[in-house]
C-alpha cells in the first residue's frame, strides 16, 4: 500500500482549488498560498516565531508548558486526519466576501520547547 505525505495531499488540493478559482472565476484572480505548517512533537519555538512572528501572550500551563497565545489569525486552516499537523494557507483576492473566519491559536511547546499541542479558537460575533 503507498502513503501519502501529508505535503502531497495540501499541493493536490491546492491545485485543485486554484484550477477551480481559475476555471470558474475567469474576471478575478484567486491565488492560494501556502504559508506555513505547525507539526505536533516536530516544529520548534524557533520555527514558529520564523512563520507566526511573536505571540500576543506567553504564559504557563499548570504542568509548567509554555503556552504562546496568537490572535485574530487570519489565515485559512486544516488539521490532517490525525490531527498532529495544523496547516495555514492565504486565498489572495479581490473578494471580501471570501476572508476566512479568524480565530486564535494556542500552542503548547513541551520542556524541549518542541510543539506538544496546539488548539485554534474561532472568534464568534
Amino acid at each position: 500500500m503507498r502513503v501519502i505525505t501529508i505535503t502531497k495531499v495540501i499541493i493536490i488540493i491546492l491545485i485543485i482549488a486554484n484550477s477551480y478559482c481559475s476555471f470558474f472565476h475567469q474576471t478575478q484572480k484567486k491565488e492560494l498560498k501556502l504559508k506555513k505548517e505547525i507539526i505536533k512533537g516536530v516544529t520548534t519555538e524557533t520555527m514558529v516565531l520564523n512563520s507566526l512572528g511573536m505571540p500576543n501572550s506567553v504564559t504557563t500551563n499548570n504542568i509548567g508548558d509554555e503556552v504562546w497565545n496568537y490572535k485574530n489569525l487570519t489565515y485559512s486552516t486544516m488539521k490532517s486526519e490525525d490531527e498532529k499537523t495544523l496547516i495555514f494557507w492565504e486565498l489572495t483576492t479581490g473578494d471580501s466576501n471570501e476572508l476566512p473566519r479568524p480565530f486564535d491559536l494556542l500552542i503548547t511547546f513541551d520542556q524541549n520547547d518542541i510543539v506538544k499541542d496546539f488548539e485554534v479558537v474561532f472568534i464568534s460575533f
